[in-house]
């Protein structure tokens, strides 16, 4: 839906407070927006002879979703504020109206309005406001970054990370070898994404190297293009091999940002649609009585010797509260990228890449969370906590959102729209991913907490932000920020 002048103000308002708790001017964003809108080009030239439907079908790469309307509305005014980047948000509009089509009359009439928020936490937020309705907001930093973990986790090898995580047969020097320089490469990645050497205000790789995200996503456009062409010339003008390309790097690297980014605005949409901000307000639970005493007994059976452990009251309250909503959110949106797969008629390959792409935002939220964790927390208290298993990380420390690698099972398990055979299907898809992205963190988290820790490293005021603190007062979900660990339960006990 297009935005009031009303709600304009507002979410400018908010990334104006963000931006100048970053230290940085709004002016500046202004003009950078202009820069790359010119230097990206907001609307590309057509190709000749090619109607107006057919180009927003070509550049908005699926098979076309939405009414010609909404597309040509987007096309010619595809962001909401001054400081909203089209190649950001010109991804959104197709997986946005594949959500609703998903939630059908379940969803409410009026779509919520789609902003970005400059930080560079790994998800986004759904916020009610009185004044202008539900607001979903994706935190631009990790949409900007996303193409390059994406192509920097493709490179690591999956043969020799499973090799290495059965420990059956020893990995050759030139395994290792290649092993090691792709974890590197992941390495410098990630932590010059949180390093404050990324802003809102540089969005470069590189100096001087704005990064563009729509960049490697032309596989899609260019089997347009010579399906287009063969229109005009013979059949046998083109070879088979470019007409039904296999599957290749590019695929894998499109279908992998498509899966991430489907999971994240899906489940945005998913609280949207079930009116979760409402429940909050209200205090309301999903889940039955019995479900907390029934954890609480299940984790002191863990640990026999902790019989007479009681979470807090804030823990017991996120945990029946706003836990149960990002499960069931997480649960709507794998039914959506299954439902994504299925009706495009992905191949085996293509599939495999969709759900990679899911677990690769999984696997930087854990890392992220991790390294901010050290960062306030320091190395040791850190491991401890991190080392507890997820029912104790998620119910003995206060945190909205259940530990990120847990959410994988938790999100399958729970998807009722879902068959089984299809979860069981689903479940192999992530296999090699997971043991992948277990592989890839046991190498690199040592020397990642050993650069986060030197008094010469400092972390993005795209993460640091104190995410509370600057949205006081809205009713926002995924405003809680890192779970609190600064007073363990009896944590000599439990290691």
């Amino acid at each position: 839906m297009r935005a009031s002048t009303e709600a304009i103000r507002v979410i400018e308002k908010l990334q104006e407070d963000f931006i100048v708790a970053q230290g940085h001017d709004p002016k500046d964003v202004q003009k950078l927006v202009k820069d790359m809108e010119n230097c990206g080009g907001k609307k590309p030239p057509k190709l000749p002879d090619q109607t107006l439907d057919e180009f927003c079908c070509l550049i908005y790469n699926e098979y076309s979703y939405c009414p010609d309307d909404t597309l040509k509305e987007h096309f010619f005014n595809p962001t909401v504020t001054k400081y909203d980047k089209v190649s950001i948000l010109n991804r959104l509009p197709n997986l946005i109206f594949f959500c609703r089509k998903y939630f059908g009359e379940a969803a409410p009439s009026i779509d919520p309005i789609f902003s970005t928020l400059p930080t560079s936490i790994l998800n986004g937020f759904c916020l009610d406001h009185k004044s202008v309705g539900t607001l979903i907001l994706l935190n631009e930093g990790i949409l900007y970054s996303a193409p390059q973990f994406v192509e920097v986790f493709q490179k690591i090898p999956t043969d020799i990370c499973n090799q290495v995580a059965e420990a059956k047969i020893p990995i050759t020097p030139e395994q290792a070898h290649r092993l090691k320089h792709a974890m590197a490469d992941f390495l410098g990645v990630l932590l010059y994404f949180s390093s404050n050497h990324s802003s809102p205000i540089s969005m470069e790789l590189s100096p001087g190297k704005p990064y563009l995200p729509m960049g490697f996503e032309t596989w899609k456009v260019r089997l347009s293009i010579e399906s287009s062409l063969t229109k005009t010339y013979p059949k046998d003008y083109f070879t088979e091999n470019i007409l039904h390309e296999s599957f290749n790097n590019q695929q894998e690297k499109y279908y992998m940002l498509r899966g991430l980014l489907l999971f994240l605005v899906a489940h945005e949409y998913s609280h949207f649609a079930r009116q979760h901000t409402e429940m909050i307000r209200r205090r309301a639970t999903i889940v039955a009585p019995e479900y907390l005493t029934e954890n609480i007994e299940f984790l002191r059976q863990i640990r026999p010797e902790n019989g007479n452990l009681e979470p807090s009251q804030k823990s017991k309250e996120m945990f029946v509260l706003s836990q149960p909503l990002e499960m069931q959110a997480d649960a709507d949106a794998i039914s959506i990228v299954a439902r994504y797969c299925d009706e495009h008629g992905l191949s085996k390959e293509q599939k495999q890449a969709v759900y990679s792409g899911v677990a690769l935002f999984f696997t930087l939220s854990e890392m992220l969370e991790h390294m901010l964790l050290v960062s306030k927390f320091g190395i040791e208290k850190t491991q401890s906590h991190t080392m507890l298993a997820p029912i104790e990380r998620n119910l003995l420390f206060p945190r909205e959102h259940p530990v990120p690698m847990s959410r994988i099972p938790m999100c399958i398990c729970n998807a009722t729209a879902l068959s089984q055979t299809q979860k069981e299907e689903i479940e192999n898809y992530f296999v090699d991913a997971l043991v992948k992205a277990e592989v890839l963190w046991a190498s690199v988290s040592p020397n990642a907490f050993h650069v986060i820790s030197s008094d010469s490293f400092e972390f993005s005021s795209m993460l640091r932000m104190d995410l509370p603190d600057a949205l006081e007062g809205l009713n926002a979900l995924g405003a809680k920020g890192l779970p609190d660990i600064s007073e363990p339960i009896k944590m000599a006990n439990y290691l």
